[in-house]
């Protein structure tokens, strides 16, 4: 390789460095900006006799935002790809990656190890021929193993989770559906291998399930497909014995859509009480759950209640709801003089809402928040 300096204009980028690792990381690239801005130095690039950029991408792109017209590199005159694409990775060694960046990283060094291994085939043979007799003549060939051994140490997972890393992105790939597509990526990057891992063999309906209870956060994977799977489990159970007064119900922990695949109609008793435990976003399936197994809804406690100007879901209610003649556990008898309603009700309403208020009262209405 020799040193020099050339129009920046003249660079390339060079595909594979997008395919392995992706688009940059706004803030990392803006951190590098000012890293160089301010010591006024840029690391030589490594580039090809074609101008292609095989190492220094992130630099290249800096020198252009700061407005360079010219920029230190070093050229190599070997025409190997494999040459050139294993000096792409080990100048990447050390940058922080996401496990996708990883696996992507990991095909491209199974392409040079693979050609190593042939080499290393090639040599032997012709050893054995006695065409070559010394073995340090050829130095590079001394590491050996087996191959998904060697990739998975260069990208610092274990065998396994590589193997297991590797299928997943391998769905990604396959994947048409953008949210899935996206939902298994940022599983796997913010999640664990092993959380993404139990998404690829799952049916398309079970991985929109694990989405729309996730609520797309990624970081509850591992505890939603337990959910189901115990919940799937529960489905196929034989039922208990006899007929029960009281059923409880914790709908912040299970789901609704599951008890509706349950038939537990016939256990429930003609005089009962149902308890079901729900956060605020679910009480529409909760209340659906009440109607199909013939209960009342008659009252609720709550555990927990922020304060009256905000709107919150972190909060669960407790719907008790009955059928046939079961009295209601502390129910007192309303007052007919009512509830008096906070107004930091009303502003918050008229900061959230434009536009006219039409409020229903019982001897008529009446309208507030207007613009005059």
């Amino acid at each position: 390789m020799y040193e020099m300096k050339i129009d920046i204009n003249l660079l390339h980028e060079n595909p594979l460095n997008a395919e392995i690792y992706g688009t940059d990381d706004p803030a990392q690239l803006a951190e590098l900006v000012d890293k160089i801005r301010v010591s006024e130095y840029i690391k030589p690039l490594i580039i090809n006799r074609k101008y292609i950029i095989i190492s220094g991408h992130r630099r290249f792109k800096t020198a252009k935002i700061l407005g360079m017209k010219e920029i230190e590199v070093e050229m190599i005159n070997n025409k190997d790809e494999n040459q050139e694409l294993e000096i792409l990775l080990a100048e990447n060694f050390f940058r922080e990656k996401t496990t996708l960046q990883k696996v992507r990283e990991a095909e491209y060094y199974r392409i040079v190890e693979e050609t190593k291994a042939k080499e290393r085939r090639n040599f032997i043979g012709m050893q054995n021929l006695g065409q070559i007799s010394d073995r340090a003549n050829l130095p590079e060939l001394q590491t050996t193993g087996r191959t998904r051994d060697i990739i998975s140490e260069k990208i610092g997972m274990s065998p396994r989770s590589y193997d297991n890393a590797r299928k997943v992105v391998q769905k990604i790939d396959e994947e048409d559906d953008p949210e899935i597509k996206a939902f298994l990526e940022g599983t796997l990057n913010n999640n664990s291998v092993n959380a993404a891992t139990k998404l690829v063999d799952k049916p398309m309906e079970f991985i929109h399930e694990v989405i729309e209870r996730t609520s797309g956060d990624t970081k509850n994977v591992s505890a939603v497909v337990r959910e189901i799977e115990s919940s799937e489990s529960c489905v196929n159970q034989k039922p208990p014995m006899g007929q029960y007064e009281v059923v409880y119900i914790d709908l912040t922990e299970s789901f609704v859509h599951d008890l509706h695949k349950m038939q537990f109609g016939n256990l429930i008793a003609s005089d009962s009480v149902l308890f079901i435990w729900v956060f605020p976003q679910k009480l529409a399936q909760a209340f659906s759950l009440i109607q199909r197994w013939g209960f009342k809804y008659r009252n609720s406690m709550l555990l927990k209640i922020d304060n009256v100007n905000e709107v919150s879901s972190d909060g669960a209610l407790l719907l008790i709801s009955t059928r046939g003649k079961c009295a209601v556990m502390g129910e007192k008898k309303q007052q007919k003089s009512g509830l008096v309603k906070p107004p930091e009700i009303r502003n918050l309403i008229e900061k959230t809402y434009a536009g006219d208020k039409l409020e229903i009262l019982p001897d008529g209405w009446q309208i507030w928040g207007r613009v005059e």
